[in-house]
């Protein structure tokens, strides 16, 4: 959090930001989630999100696409989430099934 501190000073100084512990700046950017990348071209991050949400649906084979990105600020975490049915929803069970979902995260 020092080095991001640091560098967000210098950027909004317009100095050159300083990296020692991260190879790149990594203030006012983004990065790839920070674990390996997986043969299948996922994060393990992404890869996590996709087995908590077949466990939630208990279906192993419900397809879910995943996207971990790091976002470089002090105080946040956030998870997005596209969903998309066959068939149509109405709102108390989406918005129970939202509820549901960030009680489970």
């Amino acid at each position: 959090m020092e080095e991001l501190e640091q560098q967000t000073r210098e950027v909004l100084e317009g100095k050159e930001p300083t990296s020692k512990i991260f190879k790149q700046q990594y203030a006012f950017n983004l990065f790839s989630h920070n674990t390996s990348i997986l043969s299948n071209g996922y994060n393990e991050e992404e890869m996590k999100l996709v087995k908590e949400m077949r466990k939630i649906w208990n279906d192993m084979n419900v397809r879910v696409t995943a996207t971990c990105i790091r976002v470089s600020v002090m105080l946040a975490h956030a998870e997005s989430v596209n969903l998309q049915f066959e068939i149509p929803l109405d709102e108390v069970n989406f918005w129970y099934f939202a509820l549901l979902c960030s009680l489970l995260m």
